[in-house]
This record gives structure tokens, sequence and C-alpha cells, in this order.
């Protein structure tokens, strides 16, 4: 029974099968990871361009947002901010991403003469091959932030002396015309 054991051990034939099966669960998984994380990434891209149009159009100098900021009278937060910048991002979602699980948050705040938009996002894409690897989904998330100065008024007082007192080409006489 040894010498038979040794002989098996010994024996060099049929490597390449086992090889080969025991390496194809591992480089499967590594594929699949590649394949995975690159699509994970192109959403990720287009979940960047959605929040960054939200977080920009927000603040458009036209948007209600500035709108109801301009007739503020202290700072705070501006309520219709949020559901205007959801709605922009929301707009966004297209083809695969209109069919993932998507959260976005937004925020105006206006500070002084500044209003800043803050769009914070998270998706769960579901994975192809690293199931194999025991990896169901990937967690995407990110965040953008946009600001815009709102014009400076100022208040000036303008005073015009229309009397002879300057001494500048004035005449006691009144020309009518």
């Amino acid at each position: 029974m040894l010498a038979a054991f040794n002989q098996l051990w010994a024996d060099r034939s049929g490597n390449f099968g086992i090889m080969t099966a025991l390496l194809a669960v591992p480089l499967t998984g590594a594929a699949g990871l590649a394949i995975d994380l690159s699509h994970a990434l192109s959403l990720r891209t287009q979940l960047y361009a959605a929040a960054d149009a939200a977080a920009v159009g927000a603040i458009a100098p036209n948007s209600p947002t500035v709108v109801q900021a301009m007739a503020m009278n202290g700072d705070g937060t501006i309520t219709v901010g949020s559901p205007d910048g959801q709605g922009l991002f929301f707009s966004q979602m297209a083809g695969e991403l209109g069919q993932l699980p998507v959260e976005a948050q937004v925020t105006v705040t206006k500070s002084g003469g500044l209003i800043e938009s803050h769009v914070s996002f998270s998706a769960i894409m579901p994975t192809t091959f690293m199931k194999v690897l025991g990896r169901e989904r990937v967690t995407i998330s990110g965040a953008a932030k946009a600001r815009y100065q709102t014009p400076a008024f100022m208040d000036f007082y303008m005073l015009l002396d229309n009397t002879p007192s300057m001494g500048v080409a004035a005449t006691r006489t009144i020309s009518r015309i």
C-alpha cells in the first residue's frame, strides 16, 4: 500500500487538469471583480454627474431657491432648495440608474451673501460575477457641493447742490428755454 501511494505521489501526469480545476474559481472571481468594479465606477461617474447638476441647478441665479434666499432677512436653511435639488438629481437618472435603489439628500443654506448646496447620494449595485466570491452587492456613495455668491447691494446717497454757493459758473439770473 505504501508503494502504491509513493507511485501515485511521484506520478506527474494529469497535473495540468488538476491545476486548472483548482485555479478556475480564483481566476473567475478575479475577472468578475474587475468587471463588476469597473461597472460600479461607471455608475459612480454617472451619479457624480447627477449630483453636480443638482448642486449647481439648485442654486442657479433664476432658481426658486435663490429667489427665496434673496427674500430672506437672515441666514438659515432654504426650504425650497431640497425638493428642487432632489428633482434635478433624479431627473438625471436614465437607463440602468433608474432601476437602482438610490438615495439622495440635498440641503441648501444661506450664510451672509453666500448660498451653498450640498448633495449626498448612496446607491446599491447588485453584482454579477463577484457572487462567486460571496459579494452580492456594492455600495456607491459620494457628495457634491456648489456655492453662489449673491450680489452685494449697497445704499448710497447723492447730494446735488443746485445753488450758486459752489461758485462754479453760477449766476443769479434764471434762463428760460
